[in-house]
């Protein structure tokens, strides 16, 4: 800093013919970004006029270098905002065509079932873990045990038999907690046996979503077994 008669002569080497030099800091917002040199040939060359006006100067420069300094990190965090929001759209574009594929193939599934199922002689039904009634054919000749009549409707309201509603709701109930396929006989009136397969339905995530079930009428097999013992 050069003020004056009373100015600390110097010689720089790197600037020769400098007389005076005058360095005033850069200061933004309590931080030093640097420092504002000013160099002259003549001796004494800056009065105290000149070095305020010099550091209102410098104030601007630090000011004007701190808002570049801001602009160049907002330009990069909007930048990585873009990109960003680039791959979340990439992402959620693959999502969806993947939940679009997965829904035709789960469509085509069901119509497949539904194709199975509905021209089956066995009696076929899909049960969740309620025990409510999800799908049913039309093999039974019982208007009460029409499609129609029980979809939506858990066993207890459809079935009146005690027994066969705590033997339901307990094998389903197993299926589920098990993921493993179960059969059974049962009779259903005095000289009428069923045979009831369960098998599990899995998600995606491999949880068991429903039970299907299929019924088969052993009563001429339990008949013919009788005689043969007999």
């Amino acid at each position: 800093l050069d003020v004056g008669e009373d100015a600390v002569r110097f010689s720089n080497p790197l600037l020769p013919y400098t007389r005076s030099e005058l360095a005033l800091p850069l200061i933004s917002r309590g931080q030093v970004l640097g420092a504002l040199t000013i160099q002259s040939v003549q001796e004494a060359a800056f009065s105290d006029e000149d070095i305020e006006t010099f550091q209102t100067m410098a104030d601007h420069l630090a000011n004007a270098i701190q808002n570049a300094r801001l602009y160049d990190q907002l330009e990069r965090e909007l930048e990585e905002r873009k990109r960003a929001e680039m791959k979340v759209r990439q992402l959620n574009a693959e999502l969806e065509d993947r939940v679009a594929r997965r829904t035709l193939a789960l469509k085509a599934s069901e119509e497949r079932f539904r194709a199975l199922a509905d021209n089956n002689p066995l009696r076929i039904r899909r049960y969740d873990r309620d025990g409510r009634y999800l799908y049913a054919n039309s093999v039974s000749d019982d208007p009460d045990f029409k499609p129609e009549q029980i979809i939506g409707k858990t066993i207890r309201e459809v079935v009146d038999n005690p027994e066969l509603v705590e033997l339901g709701e307990r094998c389903i109930r197993q299926v589920f907690e098990t993921g493993q396929s179960i059969q059974t006989e049962y009779q259903y009136d005095e000289n009428s046996y069923a045979l009831w397969y369960l098998a599990p339905e899995f998600g995606p995530e491999g949880k068991v979503l429903s039970v299907v079930t299929t019924t088969l009428d052993i009563s001429e097999r339990r008949r013919m077994e009788d005689e043969l013992r007999a």
